[in-house]
Formats: structure tokens, sequence, C-alpha cells
């Protein structure tokens, strides 16, 4: 699995951020780059997140979209 995560993590995330970051990185593992990209881009408007997480979770979804390789079919 590459790297999803951006090093610098809130020191005490909220609840909000955390849920971001597990369903995220289930679809990191399976390599759903796009789709996890998609889930750090809806995190960036939550409600209920610091600007700190919502930074991370912008930076977040760069990496992840980084990540997605055009196959030039549709993810199941």
């Amino acid at each position: 699995m590459a790297k999803v995560y951006n090093s610098k993590t809130p020191k005490s995330p909220s609840s909000a951020f955390l849920q971001l970051h597990t369903k995220a990185g289930a679809l990191a593992e399976r390599s759903l780059y796009r789709r996890a990209a998609e889930v750090w881009r809806g995190g960036h408007t939550s409600a209920g997140l610091t600007e700190q997480e919502r930074d991370l979770c912008v930076h977040n979804a760069d990496l992840c979209a980084g990540q997605a390789k055009y196959t030039g079919k549709p993810e199941s």
C-alpha cells in the first residue's frame, strides 16, 4: 500500500476525522484511490473538523488522487 496519510496528524483528532481516516484507509488498501480521494474531499466540507484537519483532508485527497492510475475503465 502506498502512503496515503500525511505524517503530520492532529495530536487529538476529532471523531469525524478518525471516521474519514478509517474509511479512506480501507478504500486505499484495496487500491481504490479515487474513491478514497472523494472521501477526503467530502471531509473538507464536513462540520466538526478543525482548520488543521480540513487542511489534512485536502492534502490526503491530493495524495490519493496522485496514486490513482487511469486504466481506461471505471473502478469496480
